[in-house]
C-alpha cells in the first residue's frame, strides 16, 4: 500500500485486511504476487501454456514469453521470504511438512481462513478453507502452485 491510501475506507474492512479476512484478489493476481518472491523481487504475469504446437506437425505456431510487470521487493527480501517459506516445509514445526515432494527442495505457505455464515462463523472441525502455495525448487523456482480446499474429509 502506498503510504496514507487504501481502497478499504470503511473500519471493518480495514480491520479485517490486517489479518486476512478482508483481503480480495483472484487466484491469479495472488499468483502474480508469489512470482515476485520466487524470481528475486521481479514480479511476472503468470502464465498456464508455454507453447502451442500443431498436433499434425509438431511444429510450435505460438510461442508464449515471461512479462515483466514490475519489482514491487528488493532481491534480498525475496530471498529471505524463500527461506521462511522453506522452513514451513523442513522445520519441526512447520505447518506445512505433508506438502513435501520426493526429490525436489520447495518452498511453501500454509493457509487457514474461516468460513463465515450468516450467524457468525461455522464452528464444525472441518469447516475451514484450507490452502498452500509453493515453489519448486525452492532455491530457484521455475513452477508455483496453488491449491484449496474447502472442507476437507481427511
Amino acid at each position: 500500500e502506498t503510504a496514507g491510501y487504501t481502497t478499504f475506507k470503511g473500519k471493518l474492512e480495514q480491520a479485517n485486511t490486517a489479518y486476512g479476512q478482508g483481503i480480495t484478489v483472484n487466484v491469479m493476481e495472488l499468483m502474480q504476487a508469489y512470482t515476485a518472491i520466487a524470481n528475486n523481487g521481479k514480479m511476472v504475469k503468470p502464465y498456464w501454456i508455454e507453447k502451442v504446437t500443431d498436433p499434425n506437425t509438431g511444429k510450435t505456431v505460438k510461442k508464449l514469453s515471461t512479462t515483466v510487470v514490475g519489482y514491487p521487493i528488493s532481491a534480498s527480501t525475496a530471498k529471505q521470504v524463500r527461506k521462511y517459506m522453506e522452513g514451513v516445509i523442513y522445520n519441526k514445526v512447520g505447518t506445512g511438512q505433508s506438502y513435501k515432494v520426493s526429490g525436489y527442495r520447495i518452498a511453501g505457505k500454509t493457509g487457514t481462513a474461516q468460513i463465515a455464515g450468516t450467524n457468525g462463523y461455522e464452528t464444525g472441525t472441518n469447516d475451514y478453507i484450507y490452502s498452500f502455495a509453493g515453489f519448486a525448487p525452492a532455491k530457484n523456482p521455475k513452477y508455483i502452485i496453488y491449491l484449496s480446499m474447502k472442507k476437507p474429509k481427511n
